[in-house]
């Protein structure tokens, strides 16, 4: 027939359908209602799996979408699940306490010389030899105290700098066209504050090379002189005014707004941007399926699954003896997503390894057929992922 020859791409054009003995066709014609023209005709998605074994080789299993070839799906997205193994180190530093035993031994002992009073019954004196080992035993500890301090850093350092990621063999690929859109917003916290005049008067102490201690100091000696000033009535009209206002500001709002109003001036808050943070990058791709085969609709429902049970976390069994309680959650797997062009990587900023936060999946959204079989005669869906960390400049550098 007619319609067999033919399939709609993600742009919404008929394409020539590329025959190939791996589709399927439904058991049962669909409903009267499925499609717009009734014949079912799919092409927004199709999916395909490569049989491993019929290449005598093990291999990632891999959902495609569509399942054959076409020139009209030149741009593909990759999605291979990987996982951040726990770091493996020692962790027991960040943990150990005879260090600070000792630190409260000595602490306790100071402690007793100055509230008991030497010669009373059951309290003996501190001798000058005692004293001593007590000051030995201190600078020791405080030695043992900064390899501590050095030892957790390196802990921590470790398990920052330690997950190491291997991809999820038993996950399959999952090849899909490249959608009709897909938007990467870089963005960074950029707040404000202000810096008042005591942070005017720094700020130019700074730019003129002043140390910074001294321009703190500066600005604060010269607040204090205009106070002085106008109270002995050495300022010319227009300082007064200011310093005036300032001063009421330390008074009722009601006191505020009058000595405003009175004087004609507003206190100038020295407002600044202020960069607070980089935001961690988050992206939206959506795909529609309309299956036209069997096989198509079975690899779409494979391909929705997979997405789903790969964001939600397993859970962490707590317990000993056979006795386990459900506590808490281990990290969910992460997601390497390419952007490829006929093979090659495409001219599109790459993205970091990145969590799924959210699948949604809108079935049969412009009506309401279903083939025999029950399967849904279209599904739209939507994945929404974020960067598992923020970027820096030296990123950007690397095509991120």
């Amino acid at each position: 027939m007619l319609e067999d020859r033919f399939q709609i791409d993600p742009s919404g054009k008929p394409t020539l359908r590329d025959p190939s003995p791996v589709q399927e066709v439904f058991s049962g014609d669909p409903g009267e209602n499925a499609g717009i023209d009734g014949s079912g005709i799919g092409g927004s998605v199709t999916a395909n799996h490569l049989s491993s074994q019929s290449l005598g080789v093990s291999q990632t299993p891999l959902l495609k979408f569509p399942l054959v070839d076409n020139p009209a799906y030149s741009g593909r997205m990759s999605f291979k699940v990987y996982r951040l193994k726990p770091a493996n180190a020692d962790l027991s530093a960040l943990f150990e306490s005879p260090v600070f035993d000792n630190v409260k031994g000595y602490a306790k002992k100071i402690t007793e010389a100055f509230t008991t009073v030497p010669g009373e019954e059951g309290v003996a004196p501190i001798e000058a030899d005692e004293q001593a080992a007590l000051d030995a035993q201190a600078n020791a500890d405080a030695i043992a105290l900064q390899d501590n301090k050095k030892a957790q850093a390196d802990a921590v350092r470790n398990i920052l700098t330690g997950l190491n990621d291997e991809p999820v063999e038993d996950a399959p690929r999952v090849d899909l066209y490249f959608p009709l859109s897909v938007q990467i917003d870089d963005t960074v916290d950029i707040g404000t504050g202000n810096l008042g005049g005591l942070g005017v008067g720094i700020l130019k102490g700074a730019e003129n090379n002043q140390k910074l201690g001294t321009a703190v100091a500066n600005s604060v000696s010269a607040g204090f002189q205009n106070v002085f000033d106008f109270a002995l009535g050495g300022l010319n009209k227009e300082t007064a005014q200011y310093v005036a206002n300032k001063m009421g500001k330390m008074g009722p709002q009601g006191i505020q707004t009058a000595v405003s109003v009175a004087t004609q001036t507003a206190i100038n808050p020295h407002t600044r941007a202020v960069f607070n943070q980089v935001n961690i990058r988050q992206f939206s791709f959506t795909f529609k399926f309309i299956p036209a085969s069997a096989s198509e609709a079975r690899e779409v429902q494979k391909i929705i699954k997979h997405f789903r049970s790969q964001m939600y976390p397993e859970l962490l069994e707590v317990g000993s003896d056979g006795v386990t309680l459900p506590l808490g959650y281990k990290y969910p797997n992460l997601f390497k997503i390419t952007f490829k062009h006929r093979g090659s990587e495409a001219k599109i900023p790459r993205l970091q390894y990145c969590y799924l936060r959210g699948v949604q999946s809108s079935y049969n959204p412009t009506g309401q057929a279903f083939y025999r079989d029950g399967q849904p005669n279209e599904i739209d869906m939507t994945l929404q992922f974020q960067e598992f960390r923020t970027l820096s400049r030296e990123d950007i550098e690397k095509g991120y």
